[in-house]
């Protein structure tokens, strides 16, 4: 009906009502909400959460109402208003009427679409007056053809050369002949408005290329070396670096679609580490725990945007089109516990698992900390928090020679006059994980007095935002005081007051510091699941999973490569019953008040909309005695006994009412070589429990098992060939995410219990590589059984996963 009654004013076939165009705005506006909202609740309910209302709602989303629509369409057809086009208006308003019968100028759209590619940058048009021999830029992009002269005018006008004179044979004004690259202007738009403040700063205050190693390292350990030691009384200087945003750039030029090449990677990251101390440093390296509760929307967020990019890719790759070009990236699954192991195993170094985000972990060990001259990452949080001397960017790192770009707090503090210490407050204005955008829009578009769509825009918020600033606060108040200076300014609801004072207090404090440690000494812990945790993060492959359960009382699986819309099971789905049971044996100490019908929160991707919704999942606790906190603090031998026991049961489900069966089970387990002991616990959960995986797909990673062996016996290490397929097998990419899903729930389990395998059953460079999976899935490569040690090490796996 609401469609008909539209089609009937639009063809004026009768007249409608003020009642009947409510109506039909009224059903559109529901379309709208539920375009707006998250999906998360019930679009009214996060439209009063949020404060905002339908106008709100169509401002962001750019739309007009209805009776605005279908007045302006009557009054066209009547002929009384004109469209909004531009060749109508220069047609009916003769706009282009003396420029009749002259010739056409150059290609100024050709001009702009090269340069938009970026393959070249537009130049002005230079034009010499004849009269005074002086230059002048004409603009090719006014409506009216402007002359923007650089001199005094004559009294009569300038006599201008018919001819335009190419600008870089001219000694010109910086203002002049510098050119405008719109290729970086969408570069930092994208930058500043889908990525965070990162691009402004960037955009702002970048000073350019620093040589790390004879720039900010050697000058301070060398020339100022004496009164860098007297005033910290250390000879050490440390880079503190965010790994997750540091290492991730290492992993260009590799492969990443087909599951990983973890050899060249482990390569990267060794060369990466002996670069900076050749410098005199010693890199601190910081991972991040599991997502806090104020991060959580944008966490889901982020994770519905990759749904759909892998969706895109995993449809390329199925119907056999080239991915080289891609843009998207996503990290193979379980990197970071690699990466934990070849920092400390193999590159020696010390490396911290934060209980949280890593970022505020990071500043405190740098105040706290007198040797630490620099801080490695890429996030604007590290502006604001000014721990270190020197704030590297970890996106411009040039590994060859070691340089990259420096940021300075000052330097945007100074643009933008404001004291350094005035940026906590900035941070907290402009948006952050306390105070969201929604929430900051009212004050944001009353600040700036926007009145287009949309938030606005970066370089005029700022600015506003800082006057704002120096006109209300000043620096000797508390947090306290400035909260209740900001709170009236932030909301105009009196009831949501105290609580717009509570999150500028916590978004202050956190940008302050004053809720984090150092990581170097904890309070000591007093209950059994606090002592659980403290213990587990000691361990250097500690999982964040074990932290969420234990703390948040919740889970989480983020993307993996893989294609949910297909007839294969998603990843999350197939180890639900492993990761049931992890759950269980970490939270058997409170089996007795949870009870049996226990369920755990679960946020996973394994559908459109699945992330969006809470999943519950039922926990199964161990039916046997189990005490993992003594279990993680003792390496007896009658303790390992119990461990491998445990971790059966996690993998298998079985309970020990079979003796011999899990006995037998164990000595055949032991046979197999040690750094494939994951591996084959994982080939068992696949085919003998989920059942995804027939035998013909556990011989093909046996064969790559093989390979990889005879690889590191006969070369001593892998050939370190960078290699990029074009175009993928389907199949073999959907196995490999499988099988490195399982190496990481597996692996999790395996840590939770303490020392129990060696170092190296971590190290995904001994018995997988994606490239080389693919080789062996299409036959391309075909190891060879010959010798005794391949045909032990395939007989070995294959006797334990047929145990029954």
């Amino acid at each position: 009906a609401c469609v008909e009654s539209a089609l009937l004013f639009d063809v004026t076939a009768r007249a409608g009502t003020i009642s009947e165009v409510n109506k039909l705005q009224s059903w559109i506006d529901c379309c709208y909400r539920h375009n707006w909202a998250s999906k998360t609740k019930p679009p009214l309910v996060e439209i009063q959460e949020k404060e905002v209302n339908m106008q709100d709602i169509r401002n962001q989303l750019g739309l007009m109402t209805i009776r605005y629509i279908i007045e302006k369409r009557s009054l066209e057809q009547l002929g009384l208003v004109m469209g909004d086009n531009r060749l109508k208006k220069a047609a009916v308003l003769g706009w282009n009427e003396d420029l009749e019968g002259l010739p056409k100028s150059e290609n100024t759209k050709l001009n702009h679409a090269k340069a938009c590619d970026g393959s070249e940058e537009i130049r002005p048009r230079i034009i010499q007056c004849i009269r005074c021999n002086k230059y002048m830029t004409k603009s090719s992009t006014g409506k009216h053809q402007k002359i923007l002269s650089q001199h005094g005018n004559h009294d009569d006008g300038h006599q201008l050369s018919s001819q335009s004179l190419p600008s870089e044979n001219i000694n010109l004004p910086e203002s002049l002949t510098t050119p405008f690259n719109h290729n970086m202007a969408r570069h930092i738009r994208t930058c500043v408005h889908q990525k965070g403040y990162q691009g402004r700063w960037e955009s702002l205050h970048a000073k350019g290329q620093f040589e790390v190693g004879k720039g900010v390292l050697f000058r301070l350990h060398r020339e100022d070396a004496q009164q860098f030691a007297s005033e910290t009384n250390c000879l050490a200087h440390r880079i503190l670096i965010d790994a997750p945003s540091t290492l991730r750039f290492l992993i260009e030029g590799l492969d990443w679609i087909c599951g990983g090449q973890y050899s060249e990677y482990q390569q990267k990251v060794v060369s990466f580490v002996s670069a900076i101390r050749k410098c005199g440093a010693e890199p601190v390296f910081f991972f991040d725990g599991p997502c806090q509760v104020q991060k959580r929307e944008e966490w889901v967020k982020r994770r519905v945007e990759n749904y759909y990019r892998i969706q895109l890719l995993m449809e390329r790759i199925r119907k056999n089109e080239s991915v080289a070009e891609v843009g998207a990236f996503l990290l193979p699954t379980g990197i970071s516990m690699f990466e934990r192991y070849v920092l400390t195993e193999i590159c020696r170094c010390k490396v911290v698992v934060s209980a949280k985000e890593c970022d505020e972990e990071i500043a405190a060990y740098a105040k706290s900390q007198a040797n630490v001259v620099a801080v490695m990452a890429q996030d604007s949080d590290f502006l604001i928090y000014n721990a270190a001397p020197y704030y590297l960017s970890a996106k411009h790192l040039d590994v060859t020679n070691l340089s990259t770009k420096v940021y300075s707090s000052s330097e945007f503090a100074k643009v933008h006059k404001l004291d350094a210490r005035w940026l906590p407050v900035l941070g907290t204005l402009l948006g952050n994980d306390y105070l969201s955008l929604d929430v900051l829009r009212k004050f944001h578009l009353r600040l700036t007095n926007w009145r287009r769509s949309g938030f606005p825009r970066h370089h005029i918020l700022i600015p506003a935002v800082s006057k704002f600033i120096c006109d209300h606060l000043r620096l000797d108040m508390s947090v306290q005081v400035m909260a209740e200076v900001l709170a009236p300014h932030l909301t105009d609801n009196k009831k949501n007051r105290s609580l717009t004072e509570q999150l500028v207090c916590n978004a202050l404090r956190s940008f302050l510091l004053m809720n984090c440690d150092s990581g170097i000494t904890d309070n000591p812990p007093e209950s059994y699941g606090e002592k659980l945790l403290f213990q587990l993060r000691k361990d250097s492959n500690f999982s964040a999973m074990a932290a969420q359960v234990l703390v948040h009382r919740c889970v989480e699986h983020s993307n993996a490569l893989e294609d949910l819309t297909s007839q294969f099971k998603a990843s999350v789905l197939v180890y639900r019953a492993l990761h049931s049971r992890y759950i269980g044996l970490l939270l058997n100490h409170e089996h007795s008040s949870l009870g049996e019908s226990f369920c755990m929160d679960e946020y996973s991707v394994h559908s459109e909309h699945s992330v969006k919704r809470i999943q519950k999942v039922k926990v199964s606790f161990p039916p046997f005695k189990v005490d993992l906190l003594s279990m993680c603090c003792s390496d007896d031998p009658a303790s390992r006994s119990s461990k491998l026991r445990t971790l059966l049961w996690t993998v298998t489900g079985n309970d020990q009412s079979q003796h011999c069966y899990h006995s037998e089970l164990e000595r055949r387990f032991l046979r197999v070589d040690p750094k494939l002991f994951i591996c084959a616990l994982v080939l068992f959960y696949l085919h003998k429990v989920e059942r995804v995986l027939m035998m013909p797909e556990v011989e093909l990673f046996i064969c790559l098992f093989v390979h990889l062996d005879s690889i590191s016996q006969h070369q001593q290490q892998h050939p370190g060939v960078c290699e990029v397929r074009a175009r993928p097998n389907y199949n073999a990419v959907h196995l490999a995410t499988l099988f490195n899903r399982g190496i990481q729930a597996v692996s999790r389990v395996v840590s939770a219990l303490g020392p129990l395998f060696p170092s190296f059953s971590f190290a995904h460079s001994n018995f997988f590589d994606g490239v080389l999976f693919q080789k062996i899935f299409l036959r391309e490569v075909v190891p060879s059984f010959d010798c005794d040690r391949a045909l032990t090490i395939k007989s070995a796996i294959l006797d334990f996963i047929n145990c029954s």
